[in-house]
């Protein structure tokens, strides 16, 4: 079961193994770490000003650390909003990983890089382990 509760409230979503698997937390990140609290102060600032506010690197904190910490967030942000996707679009009801009728994505990497076709919850797992 996949907790989205920060993005909907009290809602819960079942989604196979495989999915749980790659969306559950795979190295935790210290508490006590730079990247983590700046992490958790990227997203208090989220929704309180402009965009350019919320991701303006803070006095006195060094550039490395805070890009890291913008990272995770977007990394963080789209494992939510697939494991969101996971109740609605599975591998019979989205075949292929398109925007529109006219594009359609298909994947490749470092160990084939000929684009093969995959539905969008392939697509989107294979997005969130290539990106982790």
């Amino acid at each position: 079961i996949c907790d989205i509760s920060k993005f909907a409230k009290s809602v819960t979503v079942n989604v196979d193994a495989d999915t749980s698997k790659l969306l559950a937390p795979q190295r935790p990140i210290p508490q006590s770490s730079q990247v983590f609290q700046l992490f958790r102060q990227s997203h208090r600032t989220l929704r309180t000003g402009t965009v350019l506010e919320s991701v303006k690197l803070p006095l006195g904190v060094s550039r490395d650390p805070w890009i890291a910490a913008q990272v995770l967030r977007i990394y963080e942000s789209t494992r939510h909003l697939i494991c969101a996707l996971a109740s609605i679009c599975a591998d019979d009801t989205c075949p292929t990983m398109c925007a529109g009728p006219r594009l359609t994505y298909s994947w490749a990497d470092d160990d084939d890089a000929t684009p093969t076709p995959v539905s969008a919850p392939e697509y989107m797992r294979r997005l969130l382990h290539w990106a982790y």
